[in-house]
């Protein structure tokens, strides 16, 4: 029987077929043999039309495999925002605290946000809506500290949450924030303009601000593109920017004096980033916190709040960066409120935890 013999060097007749040894199957041998006869031959073509074929269903099947991952992958949108080498102050011309250079979100506020009817015309008409809440100077994905003054961020916006991811995965300074509402294909609107405003502390001791914003500054809608990325630079618009309080630009000048800030309408709700979710009256000092009841608020900013609880705990104390701990006056001591449980306290003054009713 005529066959081929097929070596390392060449291709050429053999009249035997050749079983390889132990050896050439560990390579000691040069050359092996097949008998190619034309029953071989016609063998070994359908053998390779049919792994051709196989190979072709199966990279049909990954590349549908990834383009149904892609299209079910939600849409989201990333925003470089960063003072570069632009310095933000207070009203007395010292540099916004960045705090513990090792430490994200204790320095003094900074959000990217937008106002809900600016124009062109007037970029800080309506109402204010943070991005990111937490967000404050000095910040750093190494947690190296940015600086006093500056700042510098990668956040992630996800369309159907207001969760927001500030840094990138694998950065050690990576954490989350909240935006006011959810964010989706439209909310905000396609072209919105948007803006930085600045605390001269953090919010739960801030008393005074200011917003910076440019026409150049402008939301894109979500997108399934991963790259999609916008780039807010305020050296870029220094010439061009425009200031809340343009008298004192860069600094912190306009009194914060609402205990609501940053709420936003949510039905016949309001939503605090801090707080949750609660019914006001606009013509009461008495809202309906969805946890806690029913609570008497006293006092006119997100840094000193009293609320009188009728459920036995009186008058409790909080702000915008103790919650959820509260100082009891009752009990001359701290309590924190477990979010988790149906309105569990646990007493720092007698070590022990105890459930309260709602305020009713």
């Amino acid at each position: 029987m005529t066959g081929w013999c097929l070596s390392r060097s060449a291709l050429r007749p053999d009249s035997c077929l050749r079983t390889p040894s132990r050896k050439s199957l560990l390579g000691n041998h040069d050359w092996f043999c097949l008998a190619l006869t034309p029953f071989s031959l016609r063998f070994m073509y359908s053998l390779f039309q049919l792994t051709r074929q196989v190979s072709a269903i199966l990279t049909l099947s990954v590349l549908f495999l990834c383009s149904s991952s892609v299209s079910k992958a939600a849409k989201t949108l990333s925003i470089n925002w960063s003072s570069d080498w632009t310095e933000f102050n207070d009203a007395s011309g010292n540099a916004l605290s960045q705090g513990i250079a090792t430490v994200n979100g204790d320095g003094a506020a900074v959000q990217l946000g937008y106002f809900t009817q600016a124009t062109a015309g007037n970029l800080f008409a309506g109402d204010w809506v943070p991005l990111t809440w937490s967000t404050s100077i000095g910040d750093t994905k190494d947690l190296t500290g940015y600086g006093d003054g500056t700042f510098s961020f990668t956040v992630h916006f996800k369309d159907g949450t207001q969760f927001v991811q500030v840094y990138d995965d694998g950065d050690s300074g990576k954490y989350t924030t909240e935006a006011a509402h959810a964010l989706t294909t439209s909310l905000p609107s396609e072209g919105a303009y948007l803006a930085i405003r600045f605390f001269n502390g953090s919010l739960g001791s801030a008393t005074h601000y200011n917003t910076i914003a440019s026409t150049a500054w402008q939301w894109t809608e979500l997108s399934d593109l991963s790259f999609q990325t916008l780039s807010i630079f305020v050296d870029e618009v220094e010439s061009s920017a425009q200031f809340e309080d343009s008298i004192s630009p860069y600094g912190t000048s306009i009194a914060l004096g609402s205990w609501d800030y940053g709420k936003t309408a949510q039905g016949a709700w309001s939503y605090l980033p801090w707080l949750g979710y609660y019914y006001q009256d606009a013509s009461s000092t008495w809202i309906y916190h969805v946890s806690h009841g029913w609570l008497y608020r006293s006092g006119t900013s997100p840094g000193d709040l009293w609320f009188y609880d009728k459920s036995g705990l009186g008058w409790i104390w909080t702000n915008a960066d103790a919650y959820p701990f509260f100082y009891s006056s009752s009990e001359s001591g701290w309590l924190w409120f477990n979010q988790g449980n149906a309105r569990q306290f646990y007493h720092y003054g007698s070590s022990e935890w105890q459930t309260h009713s709602v305020s009713q």
